[in-house]
């Protein structure tokens, strides 16, 4: 048996779309339990160590990883990692050739901006 599953790009109605056999699903599944179980487990610690009058350790919980992706990320004015790691970023920067990023972050998004409006134009009454 196998399980469709889907994901909807808004901005350019595109679909992805994969077909998952029972073992992969478990897998993914596994997975999403295992960070679940993490996020409990953080949790749990910051409580006891907050109930206890003590500063609580994110840092322990949650290492930094810092990178170019710390511009988009709600926790980059609380981050110094993040802070030096990447300027700030707004949500619809990734749709633009202006932003300084990876290669072809601003490309793939023109192009499939192109492509919403040529299938816009093609569909739209006369």
């Amino acid at each position: 048996m196998l399980f469709r599953s889907e994901l909807h790009h808004l901005p350019t109605g595109r679909v992805l779309a994969w077909e998952h056999t029972a073992e992969s699903l478990a897998r993914q599944l596994g997975r999403a339990e295992d960070i679940a179980a993490e996020c409990a487990a953080a949790d749990e610690q910051f409580r006891a160590e907050k109930d206890g009058g003590q500063a609580p350790a994110l840092t322990d919980a949650f290492p930094p990883r810092a990178g170019s992706w710390c511009g988009w990320c709600d926790y980059r004015a609380c981050c110094p990692e993040g802070s030096a790691a990447s300027e700030p970023r707004r949500p619809w920067d990734a749709l633009s050739t202006e932003v300084g990023g990876p290669p072809g972050d601003g490309a793939q998004a023109d192009a499939a901006l192109a492509e919403r409006d040529a299938v816009a134009h093609t569909a739209a009454p006369d």
